[in-house]
């Protein structure tokens, strides 16, 4: 059972992250770790609460995910940036991450952040809603006059089964225009574009000082 915080020493945790640490990729996080830590181990939580996106935005992903076939859900991963410069977005404090070995990587080749991605799954279903892509579902007719709030509560009222069909039926579309990739490698995330959701059990996190160092 995965916990909020256990009790490893950092040399054992490097040793279960060998391979990030002999990697060449960096992947970095802002966080507010209250007292200061220059070095600790964690384990990911599975009830992360979203803090940059809305629970519509995050359902969509999640159901896109696990459309895909992924483990990976905002709730349970940890979020990494590939460079400093995006880390410090969302935490002054910055601390260079190194999963441990079993961990599975999603990025994506398109989006820096993929909660961009979230907002292009969302405008590729407005599309195909209005299209009448839907039709077979029983859903209310959407037009442009329809203002984003009238949208947004429609869009809550729909099951995630039927979500989850619906983005079925434009997975296509949807992979071209939403690209989403996992690896057990972490030397594959350089293809990545910004934003690396990390799925995993625990990680070493150590301080990064980026006003010393320089950002990336």
């Amino acid at each position: 059972m995965r916990i909020n915080e256990i009790e490893t020493t950092v040399e054992a945790g490097m040793a279960n992250a060998s391979h990030a640490a002999s990697s060449n990729i960096r992947l970095y996080r802002g966080m507010k770790v209250v007292p200061f830590q220059e070095q600790f181990v964690r384990a990911v939580r599975q009830d992360r609460v979203l803090k940059n996106s809305s629970p519509h935005e995050g359902r969509l992903f999640d159901l896109y995910c696990q459309m895909l076939g992924f483990p990976h859900r905002k709730r349970n991963t940890l979020s990494t940036a590939l460079t400093v410069t995006q880390a410090a977005w969302y935490g002054i404090t910055v601390y260079q991450i190194f999963p441990y070995n079993n961990a599975s990587y999603l990025f994506s080749t398109k989006h820096k952040d993929l909660l961009d991605l979230a907002t292009e799954i969302d405008s590729v279903w407005s599309n195909a809603w209005h299209k009448g892509k839907f039709s077979q579902f029983d859903l209310p007719i959407w037009s442009h006059q329809h203002d984003r709030e009238q949208k947004a509560e429609i869009a809550t009222a729909i099951s995630d089964e039927m979500w989850a069909q619906m983005l079925t039926l434009i997975k296509e579309e949807l992979t071209v225009k939403a690209p989403l990739s996992t690896t057990n490698d972490i030397n594959q995330v350089a293809h990545g574009k910004g934003e690396v959701l990390v799925y995993v059990d625990q990680y070493v996190a150590k301080f990064y000082d980026h006003l010393k160092h320089g950002t990336e």
